[in-house]
This record gives C-alpha cells, sequence and structure tokens, in this order.
C-alpha cells in the first residue's frame, strides 16, 4: 500500500511540475521573465503558489526548467548530425539539416523560442545567464562545423567562421521572427511547406554561392 502511495505521490508530484513548466512558458514567452510572476503562474497553473519554491526553488529556477529539454534536444542534434562534412555534397546537406531543424524547433516550441528573443532583446540579466549556456553550446559546435568546411575547401577561409554564423543564423532566426509580416504583406507562411523549400533554397544559393546571375543554376 506505501508503494502504491508513494507512485501516486510521484505521479502527482510530475503532473504538478509539467503543468507549472507549461503555464510558465506561455506566460514567459507573452508577457517576460520579469512581469510574470509567481503568483500569476500559479494561479493559471491551478496550483499551490508554494510548489513553485518547493519543486523548483523560486522562478528563476521555473525559467531554466523551461529550456532544459530545449537545450538538450539541441545538443543532441548538433552531436549527432551537425558533424564534420566530407564532401561538398554533404556540407550542403548537412546545412540543410540545420536550417530544417530551426524551422520545425520555432513550431515544436514556439513558446521557447519567443522566449528567448524577448528577453536576449530586452538584455533581461535572467535570459542572459541562460542564452549564454545555450549559445555557448549551439556556437561552438556551429563554428566548429563552419571551420571545419572552410579547412577542407567547402568554404572561403578568409571570413570568420563566428561572422558566418551570427549572420547566417541571425538572418534565417529574423525570418522566423516576422513571419507574422510576411503573412500580411505577401499573403504566404513561411511554415508552408512550398514557401518554406523556397525559402531554404534560397539562403542555401546565397550562403553558398552568392546573389551574382553568373552564379544562377550552379551548386
Amino acid at each position: 500500500m506505501a508503494d502504491n502511495k508513494d507512485s501516486k505521490n510521484k505521479d502527482k508530484d510530475l503532473a504538478t511540475k509539467e503543468r507549472l513548466v507549461k503555464t510558465s512558458r506561455e506566460l514567459f514567452a507573452q508577457k517576460g521573465f520579469e512581469a510574470s510572476s509567481v503568483k500569476e503562474i500559479a494561479e493559471n497553473a491551478d496550483v499551490n503558489v508554494a510548489l513553485v519554491s518547493y519543486h523548483f526553488g523560486g522562478k528563476e529556477g521555473l525559467y531554466h526548467a523551461c529550456f532544459n529539454a530545449f537545450v538538450d534536444e539541441w545538443t543532441n542534434f548538433l552531436e549527432t548530425k551537425i558533424l564534420r562534412p566530407t564532401s561538398n555534397d554533404d556540407f550542403r546537406f548537412r546545412l540543410r539539416l540545420l536550417i530544417e531543424y530551426m524551422i520545425d524547433d520555432n513550431l515544436k516550441n514556439p513558446d521557447a523560442c519567443q522566449i528567448m528573443r524577448r528577453e536576449i532583446e530586452n538584455g533581461n540579466s535572467h535570459a542572459s545567464e541562460v542564452f549564454q549556456d545555450i549559445a555557448f553550446q549551439f556556437f561552438d559546435k556551429v563554428a566548429g562545423f563552419i571551420r571545419s568546411a572552410q579547412k577542407q575547401g567547402y568554404l572561403r577561409s578568409d571570413i570568420h567562421a563566428m561572422d558566418i554564423c551570427s549572420t547566417f543564423f541571425g538572418g534565417i532566426q529574423h525570418t522566423l521572427r516576422m513571419n507574422h509580416m510576411r503573412k500580411k504583406m505577401q499573403n504566404e507562411n513561411i511554415f508552408d511547406q512550398k514557401v518554406r523549400e523556397r525559402y531554404v533554397h534560397a539562403i542555401l544559393e546565397m550562403f553558398l554561392n552568392g546573389m551574382s546571375p553568373e552564379k544562377e543554376g550552379k551548386g
């Protein structure tokens, strides 16, 4: 009987933690870290406010919990898919995988992505700490991927790898962030399959072959 009771309590605790993470992620995305109170999070999650401290040690711990799975998934992807390219075609293939993953992640984890954009752009110190952990892992691995391609002659070596990373992926994030404007101005959605394929193709072509007309149709 005791084991059954303990199991029920663990299930209840897990459900409470999941509800708190889900609710806080939505509020952090909508309002930001500072504007989202522990009381509001608890009320929206329909739990006792004391459980935030009990399970997460406070709002900052809850904030960090919002990114745990997000970071783990990104790290696993980078470590298993974005490896040393073995040919020019392989580099292009892996680069496409990375672009596709970024788009998919915005569909899969819109709140987590929105939190990062909101808090980083506002210079929030809590987000900065989280961002530094995520960004270091992300850019360190991607920059290594870029440097490997440069050494093997698949990319120009006179451009710094970090400049390539920040320009290339910053542009993609900006496109995803401004998708609402694309919908209004062009009546199309970056997440629609045809638009998405066209966009990925455009990014790869501009990045690998440039936009000069003499390069058209190559690569």
